[in-house]
Order: C-alpha cells, then sequence, then structure tokens
C-alpha cells in the first residue's frame, strides 16, 4: 500500500517511474508470506537446512520458543512469530535436533542419578532419534532402562517414557518463505539440488518454457513399477494451458546409486541434477521411453486421465509429463506474450502436477500447483549443454552436469557463451571441472563445437583430491579481444598449508576462437585470501577513467590462503580493473580501504553495471541472518584506480530471494 500512496502524491515522471518498477518487481512490502506444507513431512527424509513447524497431534497445537515456550491451533507461520515456530533441521547420521531463528531448540536430556528425564527449551539442543508411526512422527532420546519422548502436556514441552501417547506424537511441516512482490504463485517450494527422491515423489519443474519448444518439462515423479505394468497417469494442468499444443509422457530408469562416489556427506544423497531431461531428443540423449502423447491439452485444474502405449520393465522409474509450447507465430507474435514479472501471482506461468502412476498416489515435494503454475514462458530457446550418460553412447555431450553460464557478445558480433563442464560432480572445485566455450555467428541460431578453455584433472580416490577449474567469467573488448577468468585448485575454505586457490584468466585476441596460455592472478591483490572473481558477464567501461577497460569484483572468503598469514572476520570483495592492451590486473583502492567490507553482512558473489561517465552500481549476494540477500553500492571513480562506495538505499524493498 505505500507504493500505492506514493502513485496518488507523484509527479507525472515520478508515477511513470514508479509504475515501471511496480511491473519489473512487483508490489514490494516489508511483510513476507509463508507457506506451510499441507501434508506432514518425513522428518528423518528432510536435508540439513529444510524449515518445519512442530504440531502436537495430542494437544493440536504448533509449538515453539521465544523469550518463552509459545503454542497456538493456528497451522499459520506470520512474520510477527516465524522466530518462535520456524525450526531449522539440522542432522547428525540418522539423528535430528531442531533449532529456530533465536538459537533455540528442544533438549531432552537423561539423568542417572535420579534415572529420570528432563525438557528445557537451550541454545544447545540435542539429537534426537526420529521414529516415523504412521502418520506421526516421534524424538526420543534413550535412557538406561527406556527411551525419553519428547512431548507436549498439560500446556506445556516435557518428556514421558510413554510412546503410546499422542501427546509425544508429532507431525512435521515444511515451510517456505516467499515475498510479496517476487514472481511465485505462494505455493510451497522446495529448492534443494541435493533433496533425495523418495518412492512416490514428485517435483514439479521450475524455470522457462521457451516459444515453440518441444518436451518442456512441466512434472516428474519416481516411482516403482511392477513388472509388465502399462502406466496410468493422473495429472492436472495449472495457468495458461492455452499456450500449450501438446502433453507427452516419458519414463527413465532412475539414476540410483549413480550420481556421486563415496566422498563424505555427499554420498547421502541423490541430485535431482541427474534426472535432468533433455528435451532435444530424449530417447537419444538421455534413455527416455516415450510412453505416448496427446494433442487434446486439458483446461487449468482438470483432472486429467493419461494411459501409456507402452509396458515398462519391472524396476524403478522417473516419470515425466512434458508439453510441446506453441511457437510465437502460433499465438499470433510476441504481443501476445504475457508479460514477465509483476506482482505475487505471475501469469505468465504455466505447470502441472502428477497426482497418481497407476495405483500409487504422488507425494509432490516441489509443488506450483497453485494459480499460475511453475513454470514461465519466454521466447524459445537453445540449449548449448546437457548432460551425459554414460550408457548412452549417442549423448551429445562429454559431462554429467554443466553450471555456471556466461556469455558474452564478441567485437565482431559473435557470441561466446561460456560454462563449467562439472563432468563427474555437481559440486564445486576441487571437483574436476573443465570451463568450455561455444560460439554463435548468428545470434544464437547454431552453434560451434565446443572448446576447452580450462581442462581440470582427475587424481586419487574422490573429487577433494581432484584438481579443476570453475565459475568463469567473460568480458570482451573492441578490439577482439576476449578475456575469460575462472578459479583453480582447492575452493574457498582452507587453512594456510592446504594447497593453493588461483585465480586464473586467458586471452583470445580473435574473438573468442583461440586462447592463449594460462595467466594466474598475484594472490597480493586480493589480501592473501581465498577468492575468486564472481561468475557471468564482466562489465566493460564505456567512457570515463575506467573507459575500455573491465571492472570485476573478486570475492574472498575468511580462510587464509596457502602460505598466507592472512585472515578476515568478514567476506571482502576487492575491485580490480583490467587492461586488455597490457594483459593485466590493478586493484581499486575503495574509500581509503583496499577492499569493500560490511561488518553487518558478509558480501559475495557482485555484479557492476555502469549508469554514468565514473559511477557503477554494485550488486551483492549477501548472506545475512535476516535474509536481506542482495545489497547495493554506488562506486563513483575519481582516478583510475580509486572510488568511493555508498550504500544505495532500497526505498523499504526487502530483498529477500539471493
Amino acid at each position: 500500500m505505500r507504493y500505492l500512496k506514493k502513485l496518488k502524491k507523484s509527479t507525472r515522471r515520478t508515477r511513470f517511474l514508479l509504475a515501471l518498477l511496480t511491473l519489473l518487481f512487483g508490489f514490494s512490502a516489508n511483510a513476507a508470506t509463508y507457506k506451510v506444507s499441507d501434508t506432514p513431512a518425513e522428518l528423518a527424509n528432510l536435508p540439513e537446512g529444510a524449515k518445519v513447524v512442530m504440531y502436537n497431534i495430542g494437544a493440536k497445537r504448533l509449538v515453539g520458543y521465544n523469550n518463552g515456550e509459545v503454542s497456538k491451533t493456528e497451522k499459520a507461520v506470520t512474520d510477527a512469530d516465524r522466530a518462535a515456530y520456524v525450526f531449522t533441521v539440522k542432522k547428525s547420521g540418522s539423528t535430528v535436533a531442531l533449532v529456530n531463528s533465536t538459537s533455540y531448540g528442544p533438549q531432552a536430556s537423561y539423568s542417572s542419578k535420579n534415572s529420570k528425564f528432563s525438557f528445557k527449551w537451550s541454545t544447545a539442543p540435542n539429537y534426537f532419534a526420529v521414529y516415523s508411526g504412521s502418520n506421526y512422527t516421534q524424538l526420543y532420546v534413550t535412557g538406561a532402562q527406556n527411551n525419553g519422548y519428547l512431548a507436549f502436556e498439560d500446556g506445556v514441552m516435557t518428556v514421558t517414557t510413554s510412546s503410546n501417547w499422542d501427546t509425544s506424537r508429532w507431525n512435521f511441516y515444511e515451510v517456505t518463505q516467499e515475498t510479496s512482490g517476487s514472481t511465485g504463485d505462494g505455493a510451497a517450494t522446495v529448492h534443494n539440488q541435493l533433496k533425495a527422491w523418495q518412492t512416490n515423489a514428485g517435483y514439479q519443474e521450475v524455470g522457462y518454457i521457451g516459444l515453440g519448444n518441444k518436451n518442456q518439462v512441466l512434472a516428474m515423479a519416481c516411482v516403482s513399477v511392477s513388472a509388465d505394468d502399462v502406466p496410468t497417469l493422473t495429472y492436472r494442468l495449472f495457468g495458461h494451458t492455452g499456450y500449450l499444443s501438446a502433453i507427452s509422457v516419458y519414463a527413465r530408469e532412475r539414476d540410483t546409486k549413480q550420481d556421486y562416489t563415496p566422498d563424505g556427506d555427499y554420498a547421502k544423497y541423490e541430485n535431482t541434477f541427474a534426472h535432468i531431461f533433455d528435451y532435444r531428443n530424449p530417447e537419444k540423449n538421455c534413455g527416455a521411453l516415450f510412453l505416448g502423447t496427446t494433442h487434446e491439452v486439458p483446461a487449468a485444474g482438470e483432472v486429467t486421465t493419461f494411459t501409456s502405449n507402452l509396458k515398462l520393465p519391472a524396476g524403478e522409474y522417473v516419470i515425466y509429463l512434458v508439453a510441446n509450447v506453441r511457437s510465437a507465430e502460433e499465438i499470433g507474435g510476441l504481443k501476445n506474450l504475457p508479460l514477465i514479472g509483476g506482482a505475487k501471482r505471475n501469469f505468465t506461468r504455466v505447470g502441472g502436477v502428477i497426482d497418481k502412476v497407476s495405483n500409487k498416489t504422488i507425494n509432490t515435494v516441489n509443488n506450483y500447483s497453485g494459480e499460475g503454475g511453475g513454470r514461465v514462458l519466454v521466447p524459445n530457446f537453445k540449449m548449448l549443454y546437457a548432460p551425459r550418460y554414460e550408457k548412452f553412447a549417442t549423448s551429445e555431450e562429454y559431462s554429467r552436469y554443466y553450471r555456471i553460464p556466461a556469455i558474452t557478445r564478441a567485437s565482431d558480433g559473435t557470441l561466446v557463451a561460456l560454462s563449467d563442464a562439472r563432468k563427474m560432480h555437481i559440486h564445486d572445485v576441487t571437483n574436476s571441472i573443465d570451463v568450455v566455450s561455444r560460439r554463435s555467428s548468428d545470434n544464437g541460431k547454431t552453434w560451434s563445437d565446443y572448446v576447452v578453455i580450462f581442462q581440470g584433472s582427475q587424481s586419487g580416490e574422490d573429487c577433494y583430491n581432484w584438481t579443476g577449474y570453475g565459475d568463469a567469467a567473460v568480458a570482451s573488448f573492441s578490439n577482439g579481444t576476449v578475456v575469460a577468468t575462472a578459479i583453480h585448485g582447492f575452493g574457498l575454505a582452507g587453512s594456510s598449508t592446504d594447497p593453493a586457490t588461483d585465480v586464473v584468466w586467458k586471452v583470445s585476441r580473435d574473438n573468442g576462437k583461440s586462447w592463449s596460455s594460462e595467466y594466474t592472478m598475484d594472490q597480493s591483490l586480493f589480501g592473501g585470501l581465498r577468492g575468486n572473481i564472481s561468475p557471468g558477464n564482466i562489465c566493460v567501461a564505456n567512457d570515463g577513467y575506467l573507459k575500455g577497460k573491465a571492472l570485476v569484483g573478486l570475492r574472498t572468503s575468511t580462510s587464509p590462503n596457502k602460505d598466507s598469514n592472512s585472515s578476515a572476520s568478514y567476506q571482502r570483495i576487492y575491485c580490480l580493473t583490467y587492461d586488455p592492451d597490457k594483459n593485466e590486473w590493478t586493484r581499486v583502492k575503495i574509500s581509503s580501504n583496499d577492499y569493500l567490507e560490511n561488518t553487518s553482512y558478509d558480501l559475495d558473489e557482485v555484479q557492476f553495471v555502469q549508469v554514468a561517465e565514473n559511477q557503477y552500481i554494485l550488486s551483492a549476494r549477501s548472506n545475512t541472518k535476516d535474509n536481506v540477500n542482495r545489497l547495493f553500492y554506488r562506486l563513483t571513480f575519481t582516478s583510475a584506480t580509486e572510488a568511493t562506495a555508498t550504500m544505495i538505499s532500497q526505498s523499504g524493498m526487502n530483498l529477500k530471494n539471493p
């Protein structure tokens, strides 16, 4: 409402600017909405960091703590009470601890002196063993003779030795948050890429759908199939189904136990990236089995049944519900495509959910099934890199995973696109990662074969001993130079005795066709700490002191680099410039310091945009306890090597999505 009042009082120019911002970002408010799942979660199967509320079945109350124990009957979370009721899941093996944002969690203790259990809210809550019954969960600790179960009796938390009372039985509901003004629809969202697949678990695809693209995934489900089963799907579509021209169904054998080698915690999970569906040719590129198609696209919300035309051998499968999207010509031109962005319910969306496969009900974890669906309509796109599956020799790519894209337009008009090729694992260096590139001379219609710019190596038994590159950034200059940077070596955490974390770069003098040998940046330029240049497109100055030079933000962790005595209390941003003629980097002095630092928030990856001759806006990803995940600064250069930095007011907008 704050913005509506401003609109009434503003001048015509101000009203125009505010209206434009509203279209781009939607109405922003200080309050956030929180979605509590409709169905209880399997607490033992939730990942580290999941958010839940505790609902006592016997008392029929949510229970929390904030300067004292609190409870309420309503299964809802607001800004005012989220600190008390929303708990973060922490795991140690198969045991679970719960901690809310006031740092308190339930603690149950056993005293051997009097053979009794006790309870208190503690800033060092203990880990509970988890028992999952039929539609309930119990948490307990073990004493000498029996177990002590977390309970809620007579309006207070306690510990009971009886496992039969409803007072010791709980439901844990996942909580997700959405800021007013975001592009979501308010439904539950689980974006955990290390979320383990469960039998009969479904996920709705999120992201973008391109006009004219085929086989766009709307939803997927993991399900066990008995011998010679002819799957029947029950599904629903949501949002603008009129943009869809056909619905198809595919199945792939689940990639169980093939996603990670035993290398620590990662071995506990399967990564959903292992189930990527290659829309270009599903059967050739990822071994999908085509189950059938229909051109009768149901209306939004209509419960629809689809029967396969293929019998599946017994096994565990990922079932894909996919759609063909009408082309721009079929909808009468791009002018008829709804605007992207807007307020809470983004009207560009379309999506679907699988409710059943044959007689098996699918428990949808990532559910955008409210108005609008989970995918956003955009002009059509072309996939540059897609995963390779070893058992399908026809697969076009050589890497299992691709991440961290970057793109620039070279001086001859060529598009140069980079990506991490994370060949064996999805996670960061020291993983065996190559940085690869493709070029397009026709605005992205066709692309060259890939070239490897940085070649990672593999040695040792697990990825923590491998040597790789990653997080590439790229810039192009008017003289035909293209520069590509990357992080190399150990990663962002480590001690002074661990291998080095290097910032490296290569140069192309022919618009990205060929590349130089590798250069390594002097660690003194970024304080002897571990860090990397923020990935993506690098800002090149059009005029001013930096004309023709690149400006980057090199974020550091607080860890010392190899053989360094450096340390830091907060993550830093070192601002550096690159001269393509001299092929050298120079550090910029920021407001009397060698770096930008915020003692309230950790600064992370940054990007720049030039807004005036010697002025730039710095947009920083920020890791903060209160979820303000982007911070903005104005950098004003007073020379080629000095600038002042001023934090920019966000005018009451609380940007909570990173």
